[in-house]
């Protein structure tokens, strides 16, 4: 599940609430419930665990997905679940040191498991904040935990896990802004952190196995959206605007692979439409050949090799049109 993806669509379906008819809003009302429950499990066994960024990243995705939704009250539940099983006070007793602690796990009083703690502590801290996140330090705290991580892995695992799902969450959001916004520089950078923490979570059991794919599709699919919003226009549609979201996609389809078969059936789409509206106005428009040809031959060379977009032969078929 990627869930800055399944954000943005709701998010996307919310603004268009008002042009919804009943068996959409039903649908939307559907992914809203079944949201509903996996994070309230999720979040009933973060609270029953004391693992308190994961609570603290989960209700802030409650309160996003709510306010996107605009029916939902995923927050309300969540803190309803927060408070019922919030232990009760009770009264500590003497604190034991780890190494007299006969019952305590050996990693637990070693110096590999006191040092690779803080680095998971210090990314919680860090990702539990809406600011303020160093990449360059989160980069450093996992390629020093590669080293630990066969001594203290039994131990640790859940708590990387967690924060890794975290701050994919976070990247896949900004990658989709930084689409959006047509930052390609942006974009650059945040998919080149994404693949150096992907393979350092490979080297550690691949406990974050589809970091990758979930930052590198969110940026996709919001550069498909833009494309396909663009030919949706009945006029002023701009194809030099979707060219340039072609071309951003080459940023991630390598990355995503043949896993990404949703993806490529929107881009086959999107792609016949562009040759149906480009054909159609080479035929109904001869003073604009001239200027059609030429982005043709850059419409073929933006999708060639992407696996999905057909064949890279537009400008071709349109002089054969010239006979």
């Amino acid at each position: 599940l990627n869930p800055a993806l399944v954000l943005q669509l709701v998010k996307r379906a919310g603004e268009a609430s008002a042009e919804l008819d009943d068996e959409m809003t039903a649908l939307l009302q559907e992914v809203a419930d079944k949201t509903c429950e996996r994070m309230c499990e999720s979040f009933r066994s973060a609270v029953a665990e004391g693992q308190e960024a994961k609570v603290q990243g989960l209700l802030k995705f409650a309160e996003s997905f709510d306010a996107a939704a605009g029916t939902s009250m995923i927050l309300e539940k969540l803190k309803e679940i927060q408070a019922a099983e919030a232990p009760a006070e009770t009264t500590l007793p003497a604190e034991t040191d780890a190494a007299d602690d006969p019952a305590a796990p050996a990693e637990e009083a070693s110096p590999d498991y006191t040092t690779a703690a803080a680095k998971i502590s210090q990314m919680e801290e860090m990702l539990s904040q809406e600011t303020g996140m160093n990449p360059n330090v989160i980069l450093k705290d996992l390629t020093e935990l590669v080293e630990l991580w066969p001594r203290v892995a039994s131990q640790l695992s859940e708590r990387l896990a967690t924060q890794l799902a975290v701050l994919q969450q976070r990247m896949a959001s900004a990658c989709a802004a930084a689409s959006a916004e047509d930052q390609e520089a942006k974009l650059k950078a945040l998919l080149a952190f994404a693949h150096k923490v992907h393979d350092l979570q490979h080297q550690m059991d691949d406990c974050a196995p589809d970091f990758n794919f979930a930052v590198c599709s969110a940026g996709a699919s919001q550069d498909l959206t833009d494309a396909e919003t663009e030919l949706g226009k009945e006029t002023g549609m701009n194809p030099v605007a979707v060219l340039k979201n072609i071309r951003n996609l080459r940023l991630y389809w390598q990355a995503l692979g043949p896993s990404a078969e949703q993806l490529h059936q929107r881009l086959g789409a999107m792609c016949d439409l562009m040759r149906s509206r480009i054909t159609s106005s080479y035929e109904e428009n001869p003073e604009k050949r001239p200027n059609l040809l030429k982005f043709s031959a850059a419409f073929d060379a933006a999708i060639k090799d992407l696996e999905g977009a057909g064949e890279a032969n537009l400008a071709e078929r349109l002089k054969e049109m010239d006979g």
